[in-house]
């Protein structure tokens, strides 16, 4: 195992035991602007409406709609990974 891959690995088991940690760290990291709202509710573990709804609970700006080509493929590898 690589040691990236622990990293992941440590960390994957972390947010499955602090749910809440997963919900934070997705709200801080799409507040800086660091990922998209798809991305987030993936790490948050959650659909991108509750995603929505968190947000805006938190007081956090929604961004409508991909910055550019990359955020947009990033938005459809998202929605292809949805089960």
């Amino acid at each position: 195992m690589s040691e990236r891959d622990g990293i992941r690995h440590v960390l994957r088991e972390y947010f499955e035991s602090n749910p809440d940690a997963r919900i934070a760290a997705a709200v801080s990291l799409y507040a800086d602007e660091a990922i998209t709202l798809g991305t987030a509710a993936r790490l948050a573990g959650v659909d991108r409406f509750e995603m929505r709804d968190i947000l805006r609970e938190e007081g956090v700006e929604l961004r409508i709609g991909p910055e550019d080509m990359a955020d947009a493929r990033s938005e459809i590898d998202t929605a292809r990974d949805v089960d």
